[in-house]
């Protein structure tokens, strides 16, 4: 009761097999001219509409956002929260009910039907917040991006999950930036596989708890959701409470000022106890030295004597300190660390 439980209630889709597909399907297609008439006479149904169906990409028309919204609140007036899957846009060849049309040659220009989306998805929103009014169960609605951002058609989301692709190196934290964070439209950020590319094959040879950590480091510095042993430090320091500051490195006056550019990190600070504590991930295959210099004005903290940095795992001392500055060792690849800073 106290999490969110998401279903599977849209996959931007329509199933032939139900009935408001055979009375609305010309409405709803995305292909021109008269749909081929279907029914759903002799469908074995048990498994639900969607397994024993065709499916078509529709346009988002009224007729459909009439359905959809109907269905999302029946989700919704329980207490469930709405997981969408394929949110991508796409054409429609549909003259009849797009903008398509015709063009001198007799080829169709088709239409895409951004804002007929974006309609629907706004509707659903209102739905969601008027439920989240009346049900005590919290609420959340995922768009599964399918690794696109269209601004007018995710920021209606509370929460969106990326990366149903994969590369053989580390998705870059500029990609990680642009798309999967979420900042741009306030969406809290899921990935559904793994960041670091899951052809990665310099990973996948490692032990799982190896490939593991390295997975929470990249997810870390970009607050992207995870989970691991290590994860407690950041909680039991004050993770996400009133008196802990979150400072990313994208900030446009950073907390700290790390090199190599390969490195990238998160820092949490808390000036009632005057400390600071440090995430520090590298996109690097190889082992790299991160030179790290931290603004003491820009985290809030104080301190008239050296720092002290210390392997918040351990406890140990990690370096020395000249002033406001030190270097810690990252091991390859794409290795972190978490460190923990006090005067």
């Amino acid at each position: 009761m106290t999490r969110p439980l998401a279903v599977y209630q849209e996959e931007m889709r329509a199933a032939h097999s139900r009935p408001e597909w055979i009375v609305y399907q010309d409405e709803w297609k995305t292909d021109d001219g008269p749909a081929a008439r279907t029914d759903h006479h002799g469908l074995d149904l048990r498994g639900g509409h969607r397994s024993f169906s065709g499916i078509s990409e529709i346009t988002f028309v009224r007729s459909y956002a009439d359905f959809g919204t109907w269905m999302a609140n029946q989700w919704l007036q329980r207490g469930v929260s709405l997981y969408w899957d394929n949110t991508y846009l796409y054409p429609s060849y549909n003259t009849r009910t797009t903008a398509a049309y015709m063009t001198e040659d007799g080829h169709i220009q088709p239409a895409l039907t951004i804002w007929n989306v974006r309609e629907y998805h706004q509707r659903v929103w209102h739905l969601l917040q008027e439920w989240r009014r009346r049900r005590e169960e919290p609420l959340e609605w995922t768009l599964h991006m399918t690794n696109t951002e269209p601004l007018p058609i995710q920021t209606w989301g509370t929460v969106q999950l990326d990366h149903e692709l994969s590369t053989n190196r580390p998705f870059s934290p500029e990609w990680l930036m642009t798309e999967t964070i979420g900042r741009q439209v306030g969406n809290l950020p899921l990935s559904l596989y793994e960041v670091y590319g899951r052809d990665n094959e310099m990973v996948r040879a490692l032990p799982k708890d190896q490939r593991e950590r390295i997975e929470w480091g990249l997810r870390a510095v970009h607050e992207i959701q995870r989970s691991g042993p290590v994860e407690h430090i950041l909680t039991d320091f004050g993770y996400a409470e009133d008196g802990v500051t979150v400072h990313n490195y994208w900030a446009d006056q950073p907390a700290l000022t790390v090199t190599p550019a390969t490195v990238k990190w998160l820092a949490l600070s808390k000036p009632a106890a005057n400390e600071l504590l440090l995430v520090l991930a590298s996109w690097s295959p190889d082992t790299v030295t991160a030179d790290v210099h931290i603004n003491l004005p820009s985290t809030g903290l104080t301190a008239a004597a050296p720092l002290r940095v210390l392997d918040a795992e351990t406890g140990e001392t990690v370096s020395p300190t000249t002033g406001r500055s030190f270097a810690v060792e990252l091991p390859g690849p794409y290795g972190n660390r978490v460190l923990r800073v006090t005067p």
